[in-house]
């Protein structure tokens, strides 16, 4: 699980993260144990820190890029770049923990400590309220949503987090799917857009059984009814593959729904970009964006031959991408990504409901 952290700053600090004109968060005060326990997608809460006449507030937050340990000479380039605030100077040999982030979020309500008094993480026994904060504490998702509570951090925010989510499994998933592609002699100029719509492929482009006679059937038909669901759609224009995370997720056997339906929408874009002998293991029927739209418009689902074929072909395709270096890993991004958007969708609920 990420963990996530309460840092102090000065207020001066603050403004000038939320004007944009920092991109580092540095620990002046040496650290011997580093801080390996953050790292990119950690979310950091910032506290100002208390003067005469000012208490201390939590001013704002930002996501962790990356988290290190830079020398003299990789400190004073950050410097240069303008990117730390008030920098210390470092001597020869000398080190210090940064953090980098790109985006500093300033929260609507500058709260204190005083109304985090029910809040706390699942293993502490004090609340916030309660807790010392002289430089770095360590909170967990809990805590994180009692303090974006209170200080009602923007909703679009909030969203903005499950786009970098989508987008982060969007590079993932491109980056598997154009290995696999570069394997077996397909073109590698594709993306894969996870959605979190739910739809299957044969609802999108328009099956219904009132189209055609009950009586002409095809292998489309019958994976239809034997439920082996397609999960995704191929846009031959775009070069792009979309997949319902919904619907790879929904009532287990995920594996299986993802491995068919990237191998059936692989077969289109095969389909779709290949014109010779080189990939007639995985498609021999070839067509154009122009000649597919045509076909749609003119041909009930089940009797599209770009469908049959890879109707046809997509099980034992399937089989080639399971032995794909990486091909469990990615089930797994997929999983957590849906935990994260689950997390931050529930977050949204509890502050605006």
């Amino acid at each position: 699980m990420v963990k996530h952290a309460i840092l102090l700053a000065s207020e001066e600090w603050c403004e000038a993260a939320s004007k944009g004109k920092v991109k580092v968060y540095d620990f002046v005060k040496p650290r011997k144990k580093g801080i390996h326990a953050l790292g990119p997608g950690s979310v950091c809460v910032v506290l100002t820190k208390a003067e005469k006449g000012k208490p201390a507030k939590f001013y704002g937050e930002f996501t962790v890029v990356e988290v290190k340990r830079v020398n003299a000479n990789e400190y004073n380039l950050l410097v240069s770049k303008g990117l730390i605030h008030k920098p210390i100077t470092l001597k020869p040999g000398e080190g210090i923990w940064i953090i980098l982030f790109d985006e500093f979020r300033e929260y609507k309500y500058k709260i204190t400590k005083k109304v985090l008094c029910d809040v706390k993480t699942v293993t502490s026994k004090k609340p916030i309220c309660e807790w010392v904060i002289t430089g770095l504490s360590y909170i967990d998702d809990a805590a994180l949503r009692g303090i974006r509570e209170r200080a009602k951090i923007p909703k679009e925010t909030i969203s903005i987090e499950v786009l970098k989510t989508l987008r982060e499994l969007s590079r993932c998933l491109t980056s598997f799917t154009r290995d696999v592609c570069g394997n077996l002699n397909l073109d590698e100029n594709l993306r894969v857009i996870p959605s979190l719509r739910m739809f299957v492929e044969h609802e999108i482009k328009g099956f219904t059984k009132a189209d055609f006679r009950a009586e002409v059937k095809t292998i489309v038909d019958e994976c239809v009814e034997k439920e082996m669901i397609i999960c995704g759609y191929y846009d031959p224009k775009r070069k792009v593959i979309v997949l319902s995370i919904p619907c790879i997720l929904n009532k287990g056997n995920e594996i299986n729904k993802f491995c068919n339906t990237l191998a059936h929408e692989l077969i289109h874009h095969c389909q779709f970009t290949c014109y010779s002998s080189s990939c007639k293991d995985i498609c021999k029927y070839w067509l154009n964006p122009d000649e597919g739209k045509e076909i749609d418009e003119t041909i009930p689902y089940n009797l599209r031959p770009h469908e049959i074929e890879a109707y046809s072909k997509d099980e034992e395709f399937c089989k080639k991408i399971k032995e794909m270096k990486g091909f469990n890993e990615i089930i797994d991004k997929i999983k957590d990504a849906e935990a994260k958007v689950n997390e931050v969708l529930v977050e949204l609920k509890i502050i605006y409901a």
